[in-house]
């Protein structure tokens, strides 16, 4: 009989029948030892191979029974949980395990409880091995394993796209959610959140606010804020949120600034003072995100010249994306001359131009205001001078040097020493020198 036991014995005793007869020296009894047959096993196992328990549950319940033979002695084993892709203490509980389990005449099955652990987070379905083993001979397993899967209740929700770019005139930036797992209707909303794209100059400040059908998906816009002020390209992030404000995923909106191309030379004219190091000229351009093309700035002489009241020179550039921006550094010479105001040209010209560009300024006019003073002298520069007397008005020369190249008023009078002055003189100059008689 395929009976796993204890060694067992039973004794013979000699009892004769004639009373007459006499038991001899040796023992009247004798004892006969019956040895465990080691052919004799039992089976052990699990009721299945597998099962699945749903996330949603407490624990699972696993039957451990005697398959096969039975038992009159105990039995040692032991059952122990190897994870696979779930994992102990945060899928379930291995508390207590490996655990020893012992089987005998009166015990023959038992129920593991092994407790589920249930969260939010999207994990697919996991699995777990509850695994047999023991050291008696009189033992063995058969199924000796069991694969526990753990059936996830969540739900997995994303946006399908990591980022969109968009153009600021398209007023609106779709993003694709999709839900995946469990039947469900789950309410969701969206955040967003500031990068170098705003709230409010560049999208609102507004709540929203969907419903999405588990398994399945929805598009839904995010608002962006179309304005006329060049920028260069700005960005902002979504964040996806449950309604216990669970940030599920996010993505990124580049907003590319679509504004109209255009751009000049920032100012039609600037002024200096002679003192002054140099003059910055600079020109800047719109909706430069989606074109790139060349350019330069060049001085030209006009009443300034190059080398005596500027350093003439020149600067290319090319504007793409935020790059928008070029601008020439003139230096200004300062002498020790006295000038009337004068001027030079800065001129702007671009390579090949995009036929959408639309040109403001493309030349500027830069005036130097002097910072000498003038000088004017008597020609020839003598003190006093002796001239004969002569009848109806003799004549005496009267010289002015300007020593500088402006315009300006001097003012000759003749005061008489002895005698009645006769006039005064108004004399217009302009550079060199001027003579009148009096």
């Amino acid at each position: 009989v395929n009976v796993v036991e204890s060694d067992e014995s039973f004794t013979l005793q000699l009892s004769p029948e004639d009373p007459n007869a006499v038991i001899g020296s040796g023992a009247g009894t004798a004892t006969v030892t019956i040895s465990e047959d080691s052919n004799d096993v039992v089976v052990i196992g699990f009721s299945d191979t597998s099962l699945s328990v749903p996330e949603g549950s407490p624990y699972v319940l696993v039957d451990i029974s005697v398959i096969s033979g039975s038992l009159e002695r105990a039995v040692q084993f032991e059952a122990a949980i190897t994870p696979v892709n779930a994992q102990a203490g945060q899928d379930y509980d291995d508390t207590g395990f490996p655990l020893s389990i012992t089987f005998d005449s009166s015990t023959t099955a038992i129920s593991l409880n092994i407790t589920i652990n249930d969260d939010s987070i999207f994990e697919g379905d996991e699995s777990f091995v509850v695994s047999l083993d023991g050291s008696d001979p009189a033992t063995q397993f058969n199924p000796d394993s069991l694969t526990v899967t753990i059936v996830d209740g969540d739900s997995l929700i994303m946006i399908v796209e990591d980022s969109v770019t968009v153009f600021e005139s398209s007023l609106g930036a779709n993003l694709t959610i999709t839900g995946t797992g469990s039947p469900t209707t789950l309410t969701l909303n969206f955040a967003l959140l500031d990068g170098n794209a705003t709230v409010p100059d560049d999208y609102p400040a507004v709540s929203i606010n969907f419903f999405l059908t588990v398994p399945g998906s929805v598009m839904e816009t995010v608002p962006i804020v179309n304005d006329l002020i060049p920028e260069e390209t700005e960005s902002f992030t979504v964040q996806l949120r449950n309604l216990a404000n669970d940030v599920l995923d996010t993505a990124t909106i580049f907003i590319i600034d679509d504004d109209e191309l255009a751009g000049g030379i920032e100012q039609a004219s600037y002024s200096v003072v002679e003192g002054d190091a140099f003059v910055e000229v600079c020109a800047s351009f719109s909706g430069t995100d989606a074109v790139t093309f060349n350019g330069s700035l060049s001085t030209s002489n006009l009443l300034a010249e190059d080398g005596e009241d500027y350093v003439g020179g020149s600067v290319s550039f090319t504007i793409q994306n935020a790059e928008n921006r070029a601008c020439l550094n003139i230096s200004i010479i300062d002498d020790s001359v006295f000038e009337n105001i004068e001027d030079f040209q800065v001129t702007l010209t671009i390579d090949s131009p995009p036929p959408e560009l639309s040109l403001t300024t493309t030349a500027a006019n830069v005036s130097i205001t002097d910072n000498d003073v003038g000088m004017v002298t008597l020609i020839p520069g003598i003190s006093s001078t002796t001239v004969p007397e002569v009848d109806m008005g003799g004549l005496i020369p009267v010289c002015a040097q300007l020593l500088t190249e402006t315009e300006c008023e001097i003012v000759l009078t003749v005061t008489a020493l002895a005698g009645t002055a006769r006039q005064s003189l108004f004399l217009f100059l302009l550079g060199g020198f001027f003579c009148t008689h009096t």
